[in-house]
């Protein structure tokens, strides 16, 4: 069994006692969150520490130091890191209660441990989600530090090690802190819900389902690309991880039926992408972000669900398209099941998942309960199948999956907690709140837009979540004191550090789709761009109209979706430059701007727009039937 059971890490064992040891402090990992979510947390402190413990053991077990370090066997230098992992852990565990106490304070122990902590989170950081985010959060211990040095408006009077170690280790404004609390609740059981339902044959069910739903229709596979991306992303909340998952299934499919290779890895990583903001899961970040506002999580996933679905409607018109441009077919009969036979057969693995829904949407039980009930329905439910039944092998690598899933989100906000504790110890975050709008000479729109600049770029060297969770503190307030909503303004953020996962030159959502279907990165990231052209877009538009965010009368939200579909088909149109036949660049950026005024909603333009549209389709739908 032991053999079985491969890591997704680099780093594979020449030894099976190595391999054990791995298998064993991971199902230990995943066990702790289903014990503690079944029966009671710990001290919000203790709780994480744990949680922490886990990650930095598995991360200095299965990621190497360097790419030269060896992979078959775990170094001395390893070694020692993870007896540090524990002799941290051990450390705030026996003294808890005093440390509480004593956080300003710190006494020579508390200093000599707090510092090793803080090196091994930022090397686990390095490891596993490699240097941007390390880097940042030393660049920002400095600032602590020579605060007195530095020109206005970042002068401040400077803090000593004990002051900032008291700070970052001490207390739940640094690594302790709120990103890592949710990792060490929510995420954790999420991720374990999403992982028991991969194991349990649920990412083939869902490929299959959207094959049997749209795989005969024209450029079918496509088209089961989005739909089988749309709802495995939102469980797993990477979309690398999405594509290297779903694409090479789809990619090949696309490929083979006609699509350009380009084509086929942008459509994959634009479909991937987009199940990190589609409810209900939306990967970790809907979690981070109604804990950092204080609001439900509900409230999170109702404000993101019209946005989501325009991206994917946009998405699957622009896929639409290409097919007829191309004249593609869909798949032959012999090539989809058959929705009745996949619904038979396997349809149960819906279960969990409608469960899911409706605790977290009718019955209003916290995320966590709520993913940790629809866990064991897996579970439960994989029985009424022989291929789906979740064996004790199955378990384990459930178990392992799991644990591995959490290595990297733990990672990323363990050591974006630094970067949270200078802020708060410094001030910095409530001066940026200030400065930006001053920087942007108090104009909303030139503001959003170097927000969105931001996002892009740190969601390019960090994980999304990462990338949120510091432009939560440092960009969301500035767009607050300037008229946005708290939660339209860290759903801009958000939704931008997403959209760097399709943006290039460092589209990493493209390179795992370039590995699959071997087409040049730049291709894939340009073709990425216009598929996912919604995704820039919406953001933009539901920080000035709530309605796009369920806010407001049901009139004026129905209105708003519908002009927004109406948007989509026209950027679709004019961006594939095709409606019956190839138009010219006059009608396709007459087109695009239409859409654009759909996407703005005011009536009375609007009914203009539309009249104008209905006559110039019927005329182009005459010329083509004269012919």
């Amino acid at each position: 069994m032991i053999d079985k059971i491969d890591f997704k890490s680099p780093r594979s064992f020449d030894s099976n006692w190595c391999k054990v040891v791995v298998i064993l402090v991971a199902i230990l990992f995943s066990s702790f969150h289903l014990y503690t979510s079944a029966f009671g947390l710990m001290a919000s402190i203790l709780q994480r520490n744990i949680h922490l413990m886990f990650a930095l053991v598995l991360s200095f077990l299965l990621f190497p130091a360097r790419k030269t370090s060896p992979l078959g066997r775990i170094t001395l230098v390893d070694t020692l890191l993870v007896i540090l992992s524990f002799i941290t852990t051990i450390y705030l565990w026996i003294n808890f209660k005093e440390i509480i106490w004593r956080t300003t304070f710190p006494l020579f122990w508390d200093k000599i441990i707090g510092l090793i902590l803080i090196v091994m989170v930022l090397e686990m950081a390095r490891r596993t989600i490699g240097i941007a985010l390390p880097v940042i959060s030393i660049i920002f211990l400095l600032y602590a530090y020579f605060g007195p040095i530095l020109p206005s408006p970042f002068t401040h009077r400077g803090y000593d090690i004990d002051r900032i170690i008291g700070t970052i280790y001490m207390t739940t404004n640094g690594i302790f802190g709120i990103p890592l609390g949710v990792s060490a609740t929510f995420i954790a059981m999420f991720i374990l819900f999403g992982s028991f339902l991969e194991h349990s044959g649920g990412g083939q069910f869902f490929i299959d389902l959207a094959n049997a739903l749209v795989g005969r229709t024209r450029g079918g596979p496509a088209k089961v690309a989005v739909v089988a991306s749309g709802i495995f992303g939102s469980i797993s909340g990477s979309a690398a991880a999405n594509v290297a998952t779903t694409g090479t299934f789809t990619i090949p499919m696309m490929k083979k039926l006609g699509y350009k290779d380009y084509f086929a890895g942008a459509v994959e990583a634009v479909a991937s992408t987009g199940g990190m903001i589609m409810p209900p899961i939306m990967g970790s970040g809907a979690f981070i972000m109604a804990e950092i506002l204080g609001i439900s999580y509900v409230t999170v996933i109702k404000a993101a669900f019209i946005p989501a679905l325009l991206y994917y409607i946009a998405l699957m018109i622009m896929v639409h398209l290409e097919a007829i441009k191309q004249d593609l077919k869909g798949l032959s009969g012999e090539e989809c099941p058959k929705l009745r036979d996949v619904i038979i057969t396997r349809g149960y693995l819906l279960m969990p998942l409608i469960l899911l829904i409706y605790l977290l949407v009718i019955k209003r039980m916290s995320p966590m309960m709520s993913a940790l009930w629809s866990s064991v329905a897996v579970i439960l439910v994989s029985f009424l199948g022989r291929a789906t039944k979740m064996n004790i092998e199955k378990l384990i690598k459930a178990f392992v999956g799991a644990a591995e899933n959490m290595i990297k989100v733990a990672s990323a906000c363990a050591c974006a907690g630094i970067v949270i504790g200078v802020l708060a110890l410094t001030g910095l975050g409530l001066r940026l709140s200030i400065i930006l709008p001053i920087l942007a000479g108090e104009n909303l729109i030139l503001l959003l837009f170097l927000t969105m600049i931001a996002s892009i770029i740190l969601g390019m060297g960090l994980p999304a979540t990462a990338a949120y969770i510091l432009l939560a503190v440092l960009g969301a307030p500035a767009l607050v004191e300037l008229g946005a909503s708290p939660l339209a303004a860290h759903l801009f953020v958000f939704y931008f550090g997403c959209i760097s996962n399709i943006t290039p030159p460092v589209c990493v959502a493209g390179f795992v789709a370039s590995g699959i279907s071997g087409a040049s990165v730049n291709k894939i990231g340009m073709a990425a761009v216009k598929l996912g052209i919604v995704g820039f877009l919406v953001p933009y538009l539901f920080i000035f109209n709530s309605a796009l965010l369920l806010e407001g009368a049901f009139f004026k939200i129905l209105y708003t979706f519908f002009t927004g579909i109406t948007g989509c088909f026209c950027l679709g149109i004019g961006l594939q430059g095709w409606l019956f036949e190839e138009l010219s660049w006059i009608l396709r950026i007459i087109m695009i701007l239409a859409g654009l005024s759909f996407l703005l909603p005011n009536f009375w333009v609007n009914l203009i727009i539309f009249i104008i549209l209905g006559v110039f389709l019927y005329f182009q739908w005459k010329k083509i039937i004269s012919r």
